[in-house]
């Protein structure tokens, strides 16, 4: 979908089911702006829906689409209907601030998701000016903590590298390279994994980047050739993570792929030179009893035919948290369409179901969130958990 689309999704009649006590969700557009007869609430995403990260923004696009249609399905929430706006901002930051832009100046809405670290940070400023309460669905950059009106249903910084260093150290790997996109996805993280592992014994041998987009490593790939180690720690959103694992072994790299939050294209772009890839990502059990868990697993499924992953949950997610602050807003007899009054909402109940594991999600005072972490391999085409760690 391209810039400025508007997604609305026919709900189907097995969304009625319940949704474990979770009030349905919506958005509306900021008090200035006006509305058609119906009660139509609508609110923003922006989403990479091309360039070298469109396959996410694809399914990014259909967990908030999925949300939206389960929320429509119940009646809406608090009266209204809801309708989300698609922007794509390509995966750069100069897309995030036009797509932002847009999203505040002539859709006036009061709620945004979004995702890619680069672009959220471009976006920010913009939104803390014109009091649009920004949600972070996938970005990782250590930067998007503390921001005003950002808040993060995405595991950051430490928790998602330590483990990664940690399981290298525990299966004798004492060398590392780091190959990153140059955003602050991969250098951020890179920056993170590197402390970790340095502390705990290992020695990074070299450290190379590569533009966002790229689709040639050659020229890093023989200088990490050179320095010979035993894993190769790698961060890129969308395709070239594929070409990059895929170059390495055709460069005669044998050792071990690692980063943080591997794409799920990595698989298909990767193929046979993507076993093994170790990654960590916010921890996802279909196999847990909690009705959100299997409401979000089973209409997933149905709608689209094969197995979500957080990179659908987390906007489904986004959605239903601003489910929850229009309900709670319109308790109190305020106006949802308010930014200010969703995020007057939010603060004084950080919290909202996990779709992925069960339990609970915690936003905290720092503004990111609190939830189960898994580190996974990629086994036969598939990451496959090999271990999960719970929040203290």
């Amino acid at each position: 979908m391209h810039s400025g689309s508007t997604r609305s999704t026919l709900s189907r009649s097995r969304a009625l089911a319940a949704i474990g006590g979770i009030a349905a969700a919506g958005a509306v557009p900021r008090l200035a702006h006006a509305q058609a007869a119906a009660k139509t609430f609508t609110f923003g995403a922006m989403y990479p829906m091309t360039g070298p990260g469109a396959e996410i923004g694809q399914e990014q696009s259909q967990g908030s689409d999925l949300a939206v249609a389960d929320v429509n399905a119940r009646g809406g929430v608090a009266g209204w209907q809801l309708k989300v706006i698609v922007v794509d901002h390509k995966g750069v930051a100069a897309g995030g601030v036009q797509a932002m832009n847009q999203l505040v100046n002539l859709e006036k809405v009061p709620y945004v998701l979004t995702g890619f670290a680069g672009v959220t940070l471009a976006a920010q400023p913009i939104a803390a000016q014109n009091q649009v309460v920004l949600v972070n669905i996938g970005g990782t950059s250590i930067n998007l903590l503390d921001k005003p009106w950002l808040y993060n249903d995405q595991l950051i910084g430490e928790p998602l590298n330590a483990p990664i260093a940690q399981y290298l150290v525990e299966h004798g790997i004492r060398t590392v390279a780091t190959l990153v996109s140059e955003d602050p996805l991969g250098k951020d993280n890179a920056a993170l994994f590197i402390a970790d592992y340095t502390k705990r014994g290992g020695k990074v041998v070299v450290s190379e980047t590569f533009p966002v987009g790229a689709s040639d490593f050659s020229a890093q790939l023989a200088k990490i050739r050179a320095a010979n180690p035993q894993a190769l720690y790698n961060i890129a959103a969308g395709d070239p993570q594929g070409l990059l694992v895929k170059q390495a072994r055709a460069n005669d790299f044998k050792g071990l792929f690692c980063g943080a939050l591997a794409n799920p294209s990595l698989p298909i772009m990767g193929g046979a030179a993507a076993e093994g890839f170790v990654t960590t990502a916010l921890a996802v059990d279909w196999s847990s009893k909690s009705r959100n868990v299997q409401h979000f697993y089973t209409s997933y499924k149905a709608k689209f035919g094969k197995d979500p992953d957080w990179v659908q949950g987390t906007p489904y997610e986004g959605v239903m948290l601003l489910s929850k602050l229009i309900e709670r807003v319109s308790r109190q007899g305020k106006d949802p369409r308010s930014g200010a009054a969703l995020l007057s909402a939010l603060e004084a109940d950080p919290t909202f179901p996990n779709y992925l594991s069960g339990g609970v999600v915690t936003l905290r005072k720092d503004h990111g969130c609190t939830r189960a972490v898994a580190v996974s391999e990629l086994r036969g085409g598939k990451f496959v958990p090999i271990r999960v760690i719970t929040p203290q």
